[in-house]
């Protein structure tokens, strides 16, 4: 069995460079699993600013909305903007 050591490498630089990132304000005391393996950085005695970077962009909303409103997507707008069209959708669907 033989691995191409650079192959791997250049399939982990092409997800890599696949990458996005997203800024969150995160509440205090909330969302451990997202604040793993991101940087965090206090914004006031409630929330925290959490850098994270992420590949697949539909599981990347499910993460962060299953938090509720403990977790607010600040960047990309595109990505904020794309959640509030989905939740405003659902509760006029939903009432």
């Amino acid at each position: 069995f033989e691995v191409d050591a650079l192959a791997l490498e250049q399939e982990d630089s092409k997800y890599k460079s696949i990458s996005e990132r997203a800024v969150l304000s995160v509440r205090k005391g909330k969302a451990e699993r997202l604040r793993h393996g991101s940087q965090v950085a206090e914004i006031n005695a409630d929330w925290d600013r959490v850098e994270i970077t992420y590949r697949d962009e539909a599981s990347f909303l499910q993460r962060v909305l299953w938090y509720g409103t403990d977790v607010v997507i600040e960047e990309p707008l595109a990505l904020r903007n794309h959640v509030v069209a989905r939740l405003e959708a659902a509760v006029e669907l939903h009432g």
